[in-house]
This record gives structure tokens, C-alpha cells and sequence, in this order.
């Protein structure tokens, strides 16, 4: 039997389909974003953005502004560089709030950052804070057009 999407019941359970598939679509960006971050997956979390994308990561003592793919590339290889080969740091996303109108999102969220950098190598929570994320659908991809990173809490007193 053939659905009539005229239907005002029907159109109205295909609207909500269609935002819970672009809410998860959405949701599979933030999370590549700590995936591809976190195993020095650097090409694939540069991919995340837009090419004239932001991303802002504010500390309370510092601040770091990176402004498009060039900028993010060199971020990553500064982080390829410097990191251990037994150094494991994982950024956990979590409660993330998300706006969507037409092909642009806002996205609130909080974050954690779990590292092994103890004389023991073991786990320790070393930061959190919070996202405030644009993002635009580009190609059918949801991409950050801006990230800002706002740590509130660090392990080291001089972030």
C-alpha cells in the first residue's frame, strides 16, 4: 500500500525521521571529532571542518585561535610530535544540546579529558569543560564551521 505523504500524520512522522537522522549524522561528527583527535588520526579530523573553519580553545590562562585547514594541519602535527608512543589521552563528549534550522546546527556539550600521563601510567582525568559548536551541511556532511573549546578545569595550574 503505496504511503500518501500528504498525510498530515504521515509527513509529520517523516519530519521527525528526518531531524532524528540529521541529529545523528551530527553526532557522528562531534564523536569522529574525539576519535580522529585522540589516535592522531590528523588528515580525518581536519576533514571535520569547513575550510574557513574556527576553532577556538580558550584556557584560563591561555588561548589558541586556529583559522582554517592550514592552521589545523600544523596543530596536528605539532601534537604528532610531541606525543609518546605510550601517551593515551581520550576526550569524552557528553550531554550534547542540538539546534538544527535548515542546513545550519548549534551544538552545546560537555567534555572531559582522560589521560595516562602519571609515573605510573595510569588513567587520570586531566581537564573539562564545555563546546559551543556551528556547524553547516556541506556535500550531505554536517562540518564545523566553529568550535569553541572553553576548558574551566586543568590538573596543570598553568593552562
Amino acid at each position: 500500500m503505496p504511503i500518501d505523504k500528504r498525510d498530515p500524520v504521515i509527513a509529520d512522522i517523516l519530519q521527525r525521521l528526518e531531524r532524528l537522522e540529521e541529529e545523528k549524522a551530527i553526532l557522528g561528527t562531534l564523536y569522529s571529532y574525539s576519535h580522529f583527535h585522540d589516535t592522531g588520526r590528523g588528515e580525518k579530523w581536519v576533514g571535520l571542518f569547513t575550510a574557513d573553519a574556527t576553532v577556538d580553545a580558550r584556557r584560563p590562562k591561555t588561548r589558541n585561535t586556529m583559522k582554517g585547514h592550514a592552521a589545523m594541519r600544523a596543530y596536528q602535527a605539532e601534537l604528532k610530535a610531541k606525543r609518546e608512543p605510550w601517551h593515551a589521552m581520550k576526550h569524552v563528549m557528553t550531554s550534547p544540546r542540538i539546534t538544527i534550522n535548515g542546513d545550519t546546527a548549534e551544538v552545546e556539550a560537555y567534555w572531559l579529558s582522560v589521560n595516562n600521563q602519571t609515573p605510573q601510567r595510569g588513567p587520570k582525568m586531566s581537564a573539562f569543560g564545555h563546546y559551543r559548536d556551528r556547524l553547516v551541511k556541506q556535500n550531505g556532511q554536517w562540518l564545523f564551521k566553529e568550535r569553541i573549546v572553553t576548558g574551566e578545569a586543568y590538573d596543570n595550574p598553568e593552562q
